[in-house]
């Protein structure tokens, strides 16, 4: 059974999907190398090649070289 929600936590819940939509740009449920640079680029952040990287294997906890919804959450929060 699902845990009933307030409409506060379906905003932030709301917030939080927006925010991954923003990265994954072909909308396929995973933010690549190329999303992640290309987002932070349009954000006005421009990283290096090596911080890059360091944001992806601090991020990618499975190591399979994308960012899953679930791995973004858990970076936000």
């Amino acid at each position: 059974m699902k845990k009933a929600t307030t409409p506060k936590e379906d905003d932030a819940e709301a917030d939080l999907k927006a925010a991954f939509m923003v990265f994954d740009r072909d909308r396929n449920g995973y933010i690549t190398r190329d999303e992640l640079k290309s987002a932070m680029q349009v954000m006005g952040e421009t990283l290096s090649e090596r911080d890059l990287d360091e944001l992806l294997r601090t991020t990618d906890h499975d190591r399979d070289g994308k960012i899953n919804y679930e791995e973004f959450i858990k970076t936000l929060l």
